[in-house]
């Protein structure tokens, strides 16, 4: 559905598309019945299909939105209202000039620059104490349950704010219906590991993410987040990050020990609240937070954004000019890719069109996959000489070749758990879905040392739902060795 130039909400208008990821669409708007200037909003179209919007889970959301619209509290960004429009909820949000967290980094990587760990301590104390007053409201706990940084906005006086409040809920009613998964790659990497395994969303998964953030920053790269769901699930339940090694940063060894608490897959481990973990960061901050709030303001004026071009957008009365991509071009320059604001960043971690995307994809496949061919083909060839080095030699020898002794079957080599225990545990996942089991089969894969190394499904189209988590999660809890390298196939139907 084409928004562009309606009125929503009785007072917004839509100006023009600036996003789209997957099920959301993002638009600039303007607040037709601001006194004195136009005021620039942002609003988002959501298309999952939730069922009908008189099911309990578009109730729910329904709940949860008309609660954020109560919330004004600084350091989040205020939601301004929301209705639905045929099959789309839209909602409206605030919006102010800036960028957001995954802009301000891509602008740094992008000059080769690292992110400052002064700036990033600050960023994420602050967002800290934002969070720790929306968990302790007076009314309501506030929990996000989505954070990332494409949701951490940076307004131009350097001040952070928090947005997408509801996606979480939006995201997890969506999946309650079409039992897809598949686009919440990024949310799922900075998720606290009780969350793939169906546990609900908590004020310390907040905190665990929060944590995990800093740790991007720092390190320049989320060790969670993989090319595919299931290597991301896998990650996010088993991998601890890596300790940081900044040895220019004097607070390094002191931030290591924060992390590695805060970061524990162990929730009983990490910090019980935003406030505990703020109070432990607060001691390796580096200045006041007026000086880091100015010099933090500073870079991001410093770096490219759409503050000028939103405001002159907003402000201007002529109706955009439509464009074969569909975007912005009225009396301003056209408008980039980047998006303002927080308008990238809804699903996916590069701040790219959907086109764009698409095609960063293609050719980053492209890249990958000529090493992998070479060394493919490098590994043939070598296999190919050495069967005819062997062929000759035992020719030449006269010995006869010797029957290879048979396989030994991998499901001897795997102890401690009992395969028929395992599977009773993986078809209680069955309550998280309507998906038939009897035809599911899951891989296990075990190193030289005996550890399991992988977890694969089959068919491998389940793997993106619910069920298909909760499978990955329950495999990857049971204690269970071999005896060497080896696979093991379980079959999910009743024996």
């Amino acid at each position: 559905m084409m928004l562009e130039q309606q009125l929503v909400l009785g007072r917004y208008r839509v100006l023009c598309q600036v996003d789209s990821k997957k099920l959301i669409t993002a638009y600039l708007g303007r607040d037709e019945l601001a006194e004195g200037s136009d005021v620039p909003v942002l609003i988002k179209e959501f298309t999952h299909q939730l069922g009908g919007w008189s099911s309990p889970a578009a109730r729910a959301l329904f709940d949860e939105l008309a609660s954020l619209e109560q919330l004004h509290q600084p350091g989040v960004v205020t939601l301004l209202g929301h209705e639905t429009v045929g099959d789309s909820l839209l909602t409206v949000q605030a919006m102010s000039p800036g960028t957001s967290l995954m802009q301000l980094c891509a602008s740094l990587h992008d000059l080769d620059e690292p992110f400052p760990p002064h700036l990033a301590v600050y960023i994420v104390r602050r967002l800290l104490r934002t969070l720790q007053q929306c968990h302790a409201h007076p009314h309501r706990a506030f929990i996000h349950g989505r954070i990332t940084l494409g949701c951490i906005h940076l307004p131009c006086a350097g001040e952070p704010e928090i947005s997408d409040f509801c996606l979480a809920r939006l995201e997890d009613a969506a999946a309650a219906v079409e039992s897809q998964l598949a686009f919440f790659q990024t949310r799922m990497s900075y998720a606290a590991p009780e969350v793939p395994r169906g546990g609900p969303l908590t004020a310390q998964g907040d905190t665990y993410s929060l944590a995990l953030v800093l740790y991007r920053l720092l390190s320049g790269s989320n060790p969670l987040r993989a090319r595919s769901l299931a290597e991301t699930l896998q990650r996010v339940l088993r991998t601890t990050p890596q300790a940081l090694h900044l040895p220019a940063w004097e607070h390094c060894e002191r931030a290591n020990a924060i992390l590695l608490r805060a970061l524990s897959k162990d929730p009983g481990q990490r910090y019980p609240t935003c406030e505990a973990l703020a109070d432990a960061i607060g001691a390796i901050q580096t200045g006041t937070d007026e000086s880091l709030n100015a010099e933090l303001a500073g870079l991001i004026r410093s770096k490219d954004n759409d503050g000028g071009e939103i405001a002159l957008l907003a402000h201007s009365r002529q109706p955009p000019r439509r464009t074969h991509e569909a975007e912005c071009s009225p009396a301003v320059p056209r408008f980039s890719s980047r998006t303002p604001a927080f308008a990238s960043g809804l699903i996916t971690d590069q701040p790219k069109s959907g086109r764009e995307h698409t095609r960063r994809d293609r050719a980053l496949r492209m890249r990958q996959s000529r090493p992998r061919t070479l060394v493919v083909l490098a590994g043939t060839a070598a296999l190919a000489v050495l069967m005819l080095s062997g062929l000759l030699l035992g020719r030449l020898s006269g010995a006869r070749p010797e029957l290879a002794a048979p396989a030994v079957n991998s499901a001897q080599r795997v102890e401690q758990v009992s395969i028929d225990v395992l599977r009773a545990r993986l078809r209680g996942c069955s309550e998280h879905g309507d998906l038939e089991l009897d035809a599911v089969q899951i891989e296990l894969e075990f190193a030289k040392n005996g550890k399991l190394s992988a977890v694969h499904l089959h068919p491998s189209d389940i793997t993106p739902s619910r069920v298909g988590a909760c499978l990955l999660a329950r495999a990857w809890e049971t204690d269970m060795s071999a005896t060497g390298a080896t696979s093991l196939v379980i079959g999910l139907a009743q024996p």
